[in-house]
């Protein structure tokens, strides 16, 4: 009995309208990240930007950047990764491969890469969330499509409420201290550690 591998998908068997929308969605979260990188709340304060020569560009290009891209790269990287999910599971029981041990190595390699990338370079990583979803995602593969529904419209009415109770009652919000790290003496702090070039201040 021959044994069935993972691997790359073959040029001759990707599609390219999904592929053309992933780079658009990539584009669109880069982009996003870049202006909320150079954010007042997190590296410069209000009273900085505005004391720029270019204050009044910068902000109807952020205004223009959030019309076009805000949640809506976000929202689309999002169902492209549902989307493969769903092909992936397809084609590799299409092709009799054990897609369930596959996909959890997958989703144990991003998670870790998600972990490694929160703790060294960005807290606020989304990596590990997508391997998280990805396992969410594995459970409930075999639920009805109106259950997934049904899930999804409760999920999106209350998900912001949930996700802030859960991050209350983990304890998390005092231990990152969320609400003070957009304050302007936070905001001066980091602008002197990344002077000082202290990484581990910056990631501490």
């Amino acid at each position: 009995m021959n044994r069935v591998t993972a691997g790359p998908t073959p040029a001759s068997e990707r599609v390219e309208e999904l592929d053309v929308l992933r780079g658009v969605a990539l584009f669109g979260v880069f982009l996003v990240n870049m202006v909320g990188f150079t954010a007042s709340d997190i590296i410069a304060t209000e009273q900085q930007l505005l004391s720029l020569p270019t204050a009044a560009l910068d902000h109807t290009l952020l205004q223009l950047i959030a019309v076009l891209f805000n949640d809506k790269a976000n929202t689309l990287f999002a169902f492209l990764f549902g989307l493969g999910f769903h092909l992936q599971m397809q084609r590799a029981q299409a092709r009799g491969a054990a897609f369930e041990r596959i996909y959890v190595r997958r989703l144990t390699v991003l998670l870790c890469l998600g972990v490694l990338h929160a703790l060294l370079l960005w807290t606020w990583d989304i990596l590990h969330l997508y391997a998280m979803a990805g396992f969410v995602l594995l459970a409930l593969r075999r639920l009805s499509t109106r259950s997934l529904l049904v899930g999804g419209v409760l999920l999106t009415l209350v998900s912001h409420d949930v996700g802030r109770m859960v991050f209350d009652a983990a304890g998390l919000t005092e231990r990152f201290g969320i609400e003070a790290t957009y304050t302007d003496e936070a905001i001066l702090r980091r602008q002197q550690l990344s002077i000082d070039g202290n990484y581990w201040g910056l990631v501490g």
